[in-house]
């Protein structure tokens, strides 16, 4: 009975144009471009549609494939990156391409889990998309939906076991693709109903902190302020006005590969 009312809801659904999807991202033998399936993939792990979108067409403009991407520098990808946030996925992505530019053939799912930024679900969701494989994948506009359909009664919060058990159950053999589209769709409308269950009944949700005045927001300003020219530790703090945090800040950065210090001056790596 809840299946069927789900798929009366799919039914009803109109679905959104995006790059990444048919028409405008074209299909050839059944399948979409695996490599442009990962950027958006990346791309949209905590950012919105409307963000994303233009800066996905940018990026597919400049690199339209593993092998251009995996030709590219650091530099040249964080700059391009700009304006989405969460620089480590550029990171990533540079890094997925150098690996998966050496296959003949879409990836595996195991070699895609192997990709630093890729866990089960976003290499999952690559899979169904540029194949149509019908794997499970949770996300959160997923678990509006099947918390719509299945859990709407339920007053404590739902495990994304629960919801993987549904989606084994009617995740569709035939059109897999064009069927988690139709999801992901119904989700985000469905987030603007009252009648929807909070993303706060489910236990795999963590509501993103606020940006104004974060650490998240300092780590893009000294990314962005180092991408323009080499900088001295007290250059940066005297642009950020916030000594303690600017050092710890440019150290993390440094850690994760994002920048280096040549003698006093700090600057983006690679």
């Amino acid at each position: 009975m809840q299946k069927a009312t789900l798929e009366q809801g799919l039914g009803s659904v109109e679905l959104r144009s995006m790059p990444w999807r048919p028409p405008e991202l074209g299909l050839v033998d059944g399948r979409l471009d695996p490599y442009k399936v990962l950027v958006s993939e990346m791309m949209l792990q905590q950012t919105q549609v409307a963000r994303v979108a233009p800066k996905y067409r940018e990026f597919i403009a400049r690199y339209d494939s593993f092998s251009a991407l995996a030709a590219a520098s650091q530099v040249e990808v964080l700059r391009l990156w700009q304006g989405l946030g969460y620089n480590r996925r550029a990171k990533y992505l540079l890094e997925a391409a150098k690996e998966l530019a050496k296959l003949a053939d879409s990836p595996t799912l195991e070699q895609l889990m192997a990709l630093n930024g890729v866990g089960y679900n976003t290499a999952a969701a690559i899979r169904v998309y540029s194949l149509n494989e019908p794997l499970v994948f949770i996300e959160t506009n997923i678990r509006t939906v099947v918390g719509h359909y299945f859990f709407l009664d339920r007053q404590d919060q739902v495990a994304d076991s629960e919801i993987q058990k549904i989606m084994e159950s009617i995740v569709p053999s035939e059109d897999p693709r064009t069927w988690y589209y139709k999801m992901m769709d119904h989700g985000a409308i469905l987030k603007k109903s009252p009648s929807s269950k909070s993303m706060n009944s489910f236990k795999s949700y963590s509501k993103q902190s606020a940006f104004e005045g974060s650490r998240r927001q300092l780590r893009g300003q000294c990314l962005r302020l180092l991408l323009e020219e080499p900088r001295d530790i007290g250059s940066l703090v005297d642009m950020t006005g916030d000594k303690d945090r600017t050092e710890s800040v440019v150290l993390e950065l440094q850690k994760e590969g994002l920048l280096a210090k040549d003698k006093d001056l700090w600057r983006v790596a690679g």
